[in-house]
């Protein structure tokens, strides 16, 4: 499992140690339970998606592509999960 501050995912055939993870915005998804919090610092359309933009609670600044019927409506913290990753060992 690759893990930073509140952020988590799993990193099969990583070995232990030092790693970085990237994620794409779109590999983010809302939750209502489990993941890690988010609280929203910004909203922007982008056609049929919007990117919602904020901070985890360590400090890490967070960017998810979600359904803009779903991103309109959402304000002050949600919670998000990594849906997939790839993680490089360092």
């Amino acid at each position: 499992v690759f893990r930073a501050g509140a952020v988590e995912t799993p990193a099969p055939g990583t070995a232990d140690g030092k790693a970085t993870a990237f994620v794409r915005p779109d590999n983010l998804e809302l939750v209502k339970t489990g993941g890690f919090a988010v609280d929203i610092q910004r909203t922007v359309a982008l056609g049929p998606l919007a990117r919602i933009e904020g901070r985890t609670a360590d400090g890490q600044w967070i960017e998810a592509l979600l359904p803009r019927q779903i991103a309109d409506d959402l304000t002050g913290q949600v919670r998000l999960k990594v849906r997939d990753a790839h993680v490089y060992s360092a």
